[in-house]
């Protein structure tokens, strides 16, 4: 149990999502059906800001870094509504 309150697994968490954003960059260059990389990346950023405002919050840092990691996820999470929301209005033909 003590191994999941520990800021490190916050630090592989995200390691994984750099590999997984990564992973998704090279798939979509081989692959047309798989969404580029420019349309997913909002998503994982939103993602790893909220993991890197748990990471600051579980090693004591200053309420100004997890502001800034949830401002941050705010952002990246706007962003990823706002093209969703244009290629609904595209794919809708408005």
């Amino acid at each position: 149990m003590d191994a999941l309150i520990k800021p490190l697994l916050v630090d592989l968490i995200l390691v994984g999502v750099a590999v997984e954003a990564l992973l998704l960059w090279a798939w979509s260059r081989r692959d047309g059906r798989v969404p580029p990389i420019g349309a997913l990346l909002p998503n994982l950023l939103s993602g790893a800001c909220l993991f890197l405002a748990l990471r600051f919050t579980m090693s004591g840092a200053e309420a100004a870094w997890v502001g800034a990691s949830l401002g941050g996820a705010l952002l990246a999470h706007l962003l990823d509504l706002v093209l969703r929301l244009r290629a609904a209005r595209l794919g809708a033909g408005a």
